[in-house]
């Protein structure tokens, strides 16, 4: 095989691997952003190469930047992203309604406003004395 061919070869390779990984990877996210970069690896392919005039990488560059653009419109919206369905992470948020907020008062037993609450649907667990939990 002639060194010519191969080295278009590589080229077209080249471009492609980065075309794949640029769709897979970006497309999702932002599709003005996955056809910029496209755009920007082909152009440079052309400028690697050397045989092609300034006249020709700006047409092949004005052509591909309108393809793009008619393909930006064309092509279906981004949906919206999956809710995240895993592990509870922590926050800062306030701690929500629950069964400790009306606890009824027991003479000679007072629970502080700082003790941890654990809050799971309605009902709340909090730890009143080390070692002893109370469920209210």
């Amino acid at each position: 095989m002639p060194a010519e061919i191969r080295k278009r070869l590589g080229e077209f390779f080249i471009l492609f691997i980065y075309l794949a990984i640029d769709g897979y990877g970006l497309w999702p996210i932002s599709h003005f952003w996955s056809l910029t970069v496209g755009v920007a690896g082909f152009v440079a392919l052309l400028f690697l190469d050397g045989g092609f005039s300034e006249y020709k990488i700006s047409l092949y560059t004005a052509i591909l930047l309108v393809g793009c653009v008619v393909f930006y419109f064309v092509a279906p919206p981004i949906p919206p992203p999956e809710p995240w369905r895993g592990w509870l992470q922590p926050a800062n948020d306030p701690t929500p309604a629950n069964g400790c907020d009306s606890a009824p008062v027991i003479p000679g037993f007072s629970i502080p406003p700082d003790a941890p609450v654990m809050v799971a649907g309605g009902v709340g667990v909090r730890l009143t004395i080390p070692g002893r939990t109370r469920l209210l």
